[in-house]
C-alpha cells in the first residue's frame, strides 16, 4: 500500500481536481496489486516517491502524480490514459503525461517529447523534472548488488510467462541499451548511482548469457 506520508501528499494534490481523491488512490493501489506483478508493485512506487527530493523541484506535485501512475498499467500509453480518465480536469495533464513518458525506456536514443512553451525557462524546468523522474525510475540499477539481484529476481518472476530463451535475449537487449549510454543518469543528484549501475548491469548480462547458453 501507499505509505501514509505519500498518500497525504497525493490526496492534497488531487483534491482540487476530483470529487473523491481516495477513489483514485484506491484504484491505483488495486491495479498495482495485480497477481502477476512482482516488481512493478506499490513497493516500487513507494521506492520511487522516496527518491524524490521534495524541496528541490518547482513542480513536485506533478512529479508525484507521474511517478504514481507511470507503471499502473503494462504500457506507458495505458498509464497516461488511466490518468486522463481518473483526473480528467487536471490543468496540467500534458505536463504530467510528459513526465510519464520520461519512464519509457524503450526509446533509443532517449529523446524527450517536444513541447511548445511560451518561455525557454518553463521548457527547461519541465525537461529537468522529466530527467529526474527518469533517473528515479532507474535508481534501482545502481543500488548495492544484493538489492539489485533481488530486483532482477522479481523481474524474472513477473515475466515468467515469457519463454526463457526469449526472456534472456530481450532482457539482455534492454540492459545493454542502458550500458551503452554515455551516462545512465542524466542528473547530477543521481550520478552517485552510475558506477554501481554499470557493475550491476555487466554482471547481470554475463549471468543471462551463461544461462541462455545452457539452453542451447
Amino acid at each position: 500500500m501507499l505509505r501514509n506520508h505519500f498518500k497525504e501528499i497525493i490526496l492534497t494534490t488531487l483534491a482540487p481536481y476530483v470529487d473523491d481523491p481516495k477513489f483514485v488512490i484506491n484504484t491505483v493501489e488495486y491495479l498495482y496489486q495485480a497477481p502477476h506483478r512482482k516488481y512493478h508493485t506499490m513497493s516500487h512506487i513507494n521506492y520511487c516517491l522516496g527518491q524524490l527530493q521534495l524541496d528541490n523541484h518547482w513542480d513536485v506535485e506533478d512529479m508525484f502524480l507521474a511517478l504514481l501512475f507511470h507503471d499502473v498499467t503494462d504500457t506507458i500509453e495505458g498509464s497516461k490514459n488511466l490518468f486522463r480518465t481518473l483526473v480528467p480536469t487536471h490543468p496540467k495533464i500534458k505536463q504530467i503525461e510528459y513526465l510519464i513518458d520520461a519512464t519509457d525506456h524503450s526509446k533509443e536514443p532517449i529523446v524527450w517529447p517536444q513541447f511548445d512553451y511560451a518561455t525557454r525557462q518553463v521548457e527547461y524546468q519541465l525537461q529537468a523534472s522529466a530527467a529526474t523522474v527518469r533517473d528515479i525510475d532507474l535508481a534501482i540499477l545502481g543500488e548495492e548488488a544484493h538489492i539489485y539481484n533481488k530486483y532482477e529476481e522479481k523481474i524474472w518472476d513477473e515475466y515468467s510467462f515469457v519463454p526463457r530463451r526469449t526472456f534472456y535475449f530481450k532482457r539482455m537487449e534492454i540492459l545493454n541499451r542502458f550500458l551503452a549510454l554515455p551516462k545512465i543518469y542524466g542528473t547530477d543528484y543521481f550520478h552517485k548511482y552510475e558506477a554501481q549501475a554499470r557493475i550491476n548491469l555487466t554482471k547481470a548480462i554475463k549471468k543471462l548469457l551463461r544461462e541462455a547458453s545452457e539452453l542451447i
